[in-house]
């Protein structure tokens, strides 16, 4: 039997406008993303029609778990579910309560990449240094668009070849440039139009984005940031490379992460890190003879 973690329950004054605010000072603080709060109150605003028009007079978890168990009924995807209990959890939590739901677990979809081959040719259409700059530090570093966008001038160790950035969560960290990368940087600068803290001015992340999916239109293909992500760090994997130094390299403040995400690959991509069975016994045979 499910029970709840307090007793506590709240009249049903529901306060959307206070809820946001009170998310918004968590993306101030760095341990929130703005996206997630879109998300969250896009989420919350439709369980707070819903109940509404139940008439209810509290907000238990009998109510919320109703809720929740409706959007199943209607066909509703896991992802979709989810996101909607994390936000009503999250907002309970602001009004002070602590109710247990059960809800569906969201299944990580294989990740979404793109070939060195096709790094290649991408880099062959860039025809501005901001492009050849973009392509370079996303696939060089594995670094998220937004880590990315926000580099400050004072966060380049020219020397060391080392940018720092602000990690997912607000956290910071390193990211390593190739000596490649570091004079598409540094060419940016010398031609970039405007003079400013932030490597790449007033862009912002949709911004680099649109010149990211143009350029692979140009190549060929579809393109979003992530995939230049996913792309390094497959890479890497196939060259050989140990779980614990992707996650290093993606900022992974926990490598079960890391695990979760790259573990689902192809036959084929794991084909040449297999021993040979037969060549084994080969080498058996050999032994005996």
């Amino acid at each position: 039997m499910v029970t709840t973690t307090s007793t506590k329950e709240a009249r049903l004054e529901l306060d959307p406008q206070g809820f946001r605010d009170y998310m918004m000072t968590r993306v101030v603080q760095h341990s929130l993303s703005a996206l997630t709060v879109t998300t969250y109150m896009g989420a919350l605003l439709q369980f707070f029609s819903w109940v509404r028009n139940t008439n209810a007079s509290e907000l238990t978890r009998e109510l919320c778990q109703q809720y929740i168990d409706s959007l199943t009924i209607k066909g509703k995807s896991n992802s979709t579910v989810s996101v909607a209990a994390h936000a009503i959890k999250r907002y309970l939590r602001f009004k002070g309560l602590h109710f247990d739901l059960e809800y569906p677990s969201i299944e990580l979809s294989k990740p979404k990449y793109i070939s060195v081959e096709q790094v290649e040719i991408m880099l062959d259409e860039c025809r501005t240094p901001l492009e050849n700059a973009l392509v370079r530090l996303l696939f060089d570093t594995g670094a998220r668009i937004s880590e990315i966008t926000n580099i400050q001038m004072k966060d380049i160790d020219w020397q060391k070849k080392i940018i720092t950035v602000t990690r997912k969560g607000g956290h910071h960290g390193d990211i390593i440039m190739s000596t490649e990368t570091t004079d598409a940087v540094a060419e940016l600068i010398v031609h970039r139009k405007g003079i400013g803290d932030n490597l790449f001015l007033d862009k912002e992340a949709q911004d680099l984005s649109r010149i990211l999916r143009k350029l692979g239109r140009k190549a060929g293909f579809f393109l979003s940031p992530h995939m230049m992500r996913h792309a390094r760090a497959i890479q890497m994997i196939e060259a050989g490379a140990e779980i614990w130094t992707v996650q290093q390299v993606l900022g992974h403040l926990d490598i079960r992460t890391t695990m979760n995400i790259y573990s689902r690959f192809k036959p084929e991509h794991l084909r040449e890190h297999i021993p040979d069975m037969l060549a084994r016994s080969k080498i058996k045979e050999e032994k005996h003879e």
